[in-house]
């Protein structure tokens, strides 16, 4: 689902700006949430008073009450060491009722045959052929070809310039890196 109103990033990171950086001209980044003890007051204050964006720990986003729920959050959360940190907070943002958000690159293209999950973030340049399925929390970074009849499990990490042949299947929390390329009818197991 494409937004164009408010929007919310969780993480402070590498990741979360780059997120940031795609979506900046589409939606209105109203909030940067960060877990309580990664709140870092310099990186507070630069968001606060050059871009007008407010960076608020977890617990101080949800003490705002009923607005937080009107707006969605992208998870700009990267892969350090695991794909299990995003789908943490994924997890605990979903059981507080809060609506998460994906992002699609107009510049990608994708099949109109192919199932897209909650939370999935689509970087440029990707082509995902028919019968592809992204299950949620996923994230696929920039230049990657996912092949037909491709299925990929929840929380993965496609690094840029991935490419799968047709019929491949990964499951979750696996993380591939830069490059690296899968040839037709493989299937690789979870993390």
């Amino acid at each position: 689902k494409e937004y164009s109103g408010d929007l919310a990033i969780y993480g402070s990171g590498s990741q979360a700006m780059v997120i940031a950086d795609y979506i900046q001209d589409i939606c209105n980044i109203k909030y940067i949430i960060e877990d309580d003890e990664y709140v870092d007051n310099s990186l507070k204050r630069l968001l606060e008073v050059v871009q007008n964006i407010k960076v608020l720990s977890l617990s101080d986003y949800i003490k705002l009450g009923s607005v937080v729920y009107k707006i969605p959050i992208i998870i700009g959360i990267g892969y350090s060491g695991s794909n299990h940190d995003r789908m943490r907070r994924y997890d605990y943002i979903s059981k507080l009722g809060l609506s998460i958000a994906g992002y699609i690159s107009p510049q990608s293209r994708i099949s109109k045959n192919t199932h897209i999950g909650e939370g999935v973030i689509i970087l440029d340049m990707v082509s995902v052929h028919p019968k592809a399925s992204l299950s949620k929390g996923t994230f696929v970074s920039s230049g990657a070809v996912l092949g037909h009849d491709f299925i990929c499990g929840e929380f993965s990490w496609i690094g840029s310039k991935v490419v799968f042949g047709g019929s491949v299947s990964i499951g979750s929390e696996v993380f591939l890196g830069i490059g690296s390329s899968i040839a037709n009818s493989v299937n690789i197991g979870d993390s």
